[in-house]
């Protein structure tokens, strides 16, 4: 897995809600880098694709992985510092085209991507519906689209809220609600989430990987 060094995101400005700092803390680093190893797993059989997109790609901090499993990459967010997430990308030697856009609406063609991938942006939308119908939409016949979402829980919010991050807040979506969604849009859902030793709702990542 390709992490960004945590001294290239020193430009950046990030949103207040924005957890990069958690991916670099003792404690919470595992959560954080776990999901996205768990997101990479399912995009790492095979050569890299020829373009893939990120859906709300935030401060960045899951491109320098992308850019593993891709020829091109584009990145969409609607309020994060693009500018200093391209410092980023540069220091990290990363070519990513960045774009001010919503996932529920955005700009490209029918097909044009390969691989789509949004990692904790679906839970934040009222109707996650629209989001993943756009994804769908951008996907190359027999591509692949990404999607990952926290399984909300008392104990993994109290335990976040210990460290200092309310990571519930602004989440209106729960994870239940997207899986139903993902498989009513989507003809083939697989599901992972962890720990997976415990079922799904006792978890505290998931992951979907939505094949056309």
């Amino acid at each position: 897995m390709r992490k960004p060094k945590k001294e290239s995101f020193r430009y950046i400005s990030p949103a207040p809600d924005d957890p990069t700092q958690f991916y670099y803390k003792p404690i919470t680093s595992y959560f954080y880098w776990k999901r996205c190893e768990l997101a990479a797993s399912f995009i790492t059989k095979g050569p890299p694709v020829a373009r893939c997109l990120e859906l709300a790609c935030g401060t960045g901090v899951f491109l320098p992985e992308l850019s593993r499993h891709a020829k091109e990459i584009h990145a969409v967010d609607i309020g994060a510092d693009l500018e200093g997430v391209k410092h980023m990308l540069d220091q990290e030697g990363l070519k990513v085209h960045l774009q001010k856009a919503d996932i529920c609406a955005l700009p490209f063609a029918d097909g044009h991507f390969d691989l789509v991938v949004g990692m904790s942006c679906l839970e934040h939308l009222t109707n996650p519906e629209l989001a993943i119908r756009e994804a769908k939409r951008v996907l190359a016949p027999g591509g692949t689209a990404i999607f990952g979402v926290p399984i909300e829980t008392p104990a993994l919010n109290l335990f976040f809220k210990s460290v200092g991050f309310d990571h519930d807040e602004g989440h209106v979506a729960q994870y239940d609600d997207v899986l139903d969604i993902a498989r009513k849009v989507f003809p083939k859902v697989e599901p992972a989430w962890f720990p997976h030793i415990l079922p799904m709702s006792w978890g505290l990542y998931l992951v979907l990987k939505c094949s056309l």
